[in-house]
């Protein structure tokens, strides 16, 4: 199956978000953008074009949601040629899609193992890999992806990783640390699957994390930075001030 991904961040370039959320790390001489999102603070939503209640799947569709005081737009995940999320997908506490559980295949999805980021009712992230959630009991996830591979598991990088691969690009993902924030970052230089998750584990001090989405990732800051991106979004992740 040929799936098409897009990433596109947008953030309002506001002293009263830049100062606590956004900042640009050095590590291991490679630079990343980097999201820290307090869900105490910012509500965070999914968006795809199954939604009942968040289906803007598109770039224009974004200035209906500008009333939210929007903090942050980033790709959510894998998905398909109509857009439809590849893996699992709960918005607003509603299943849309359900997890798939037979990860063989090719590609970064299934690359195991898979992950899920979710948010429960307490508010509460955690990103962990698909056959764990599949045995939780009790979740009542408010919102859910499913994308892959998982970069982090328990504070182990993925054995499928190999560093020093050259195997280099622009990526994104999610991670939550131990003050249970959202940790989401957008590599400025092209990485391997190692050090990215090498960053997540030692520089930001997550012991879970997710890959998102690579190759055509990119942020766009209205203020600083113009994004030429056009192309339709599938999933993706919505943040806006509480």
């Amino acid at each position: 199956m040929k799936l098409r991904c897009v990433v596109l961040f947008l953030l309002v370039a506001t002293s009263c978000y830049s100062q606590d959320v956004f900042k640009t790390v050095t590590f291991n001489n490679k630079k990343y953008f980097v999201a820290d999102i307090d869900p105490k603070k910012y509500t965070v939503e999914l968006f795809n074009k199954i939604d009942e209640i968040n289906n803007q799947y598109s770039f224009a569709d974004i200035d209906s949601i500008k009333g939210k005081k929007l903090v942050l737009i980033v790709n959510g995940g894998m998905f398909q040629k109509d857009l439809r999320p590849l893996g699992l997908y709960i918005s607003h506490g509603k299943t849309y899609m359900k997890i798939k559980g037979d990860t063989s295949g090719y590609g970064n999805f299934y690359m195991q193992p898979n992950g899920v980021f979710v948010i429960g009712r307490n508010s509460k992230p955690f990103v962990a890999p698909t056959m764990n959630y599949m045995l939780m009991g009790s979740v009542f996830p408010v919102i859910a992806t499913q994308s892959g591979p998982l970069l982090v598991s328990d504070g182990v990088i993925n054995s499928h990783f190999t560093q020093g691969s050259t195997n280099l690009n622009i990526r994104n993902g999610v991670g939550v640390n131990a003050e249970g924030h959202i940790i989401f970052v957008n590599s400025e230089d092209a990485v391997n699957f190692y050090e990215f998750a090498e960053l997540y584990r030692d520089q930001l001090h997550c012991e879970n994390a997710l890959y998102l989405d690579g190759v055509v990732s990119q942020y766009y800051a209205p203020e600083i930075h113009k994004s030429q991106q056009t192309l339709p979004l599938g999933v993706f992740i919505v943040v806006t001030k509480k």
